[in-house]
């Protein structure tokens, strides 16, 4: 069963029917990102984005300004928002890195608005539940006849094609 803001973005961009949406899954080094038309609900393009949080950051904005030129068409980015939940995530939160992922994950909203796209952030308990990213990223694999690497540095990519799938009802 699909969560109520899972719903509600799933609303949203079937009431857009053209445009495109926009996935991100952010963490401290590197950012999952996925771009697709939401007229053909087919994914554009998918990539990973590595190196310091400013290098990220300084992507997406350009990546937000490019699709958003001269388009008329809705935009809408979808953000994942970080939640610690203990196990995996313990070393980057008793380390304060969690924090760092947390104004990453703002500086995207916030970018996302300055360059006038809707924005929507859903938490990973949200769009997926408790699928590890391995099982997520073998999901995707087959969905879309990809051969991303379920344990490496794929598994960004993969969650963030997973949530533009699940909310254009794809997964």
């Amino acid at each position: 069963m699909a969560s109520k803001k899972l719903e509600a973005a799933r609303k949203l961009v079937k009431a857009r029917k053209k445009g495109f949406l926009l996935c991100l899954d952010p963490s401290v080094s590197k950012t999952g990102v996925a771009l697709f038309s939401l007229e053909e609900k087919k994914i554009i393009w998918s990539r990973t984005i590595s190196g310091s949080s400013t290098t990220i950051v300084a992507e997406i904005f350009s990546i937000l300004k490019a699709v958003s030129n001269n388009r008329k068409e809705s935009k809408i980015v979808c953000i994942e928002n970080p939640t610690y939940y203990g196990g995996r995530g313990e070393a980057a939160h008793s380390s304060g890195r969690i924090g760092v992922l947390y104004r990453i994950a703002g500086i995207f909203y916030g970018l996302g608005i300055a360059t006038q796209w809707e924005c929507i952030e859903l938490t990973p308990l949200e769009w997926k539940g408790n699928l590890p990213k391995a099982i997520t990223t073998k999901k995707i694999n087959r969905i879309y006849g990809l051969e991303l690497n379920p344990t490496g540095t794929d598994s960004d990519e993969a969650d963030a094609i997973a949530i533009g799938s699940r909310i254009l009802g794809e997964w």
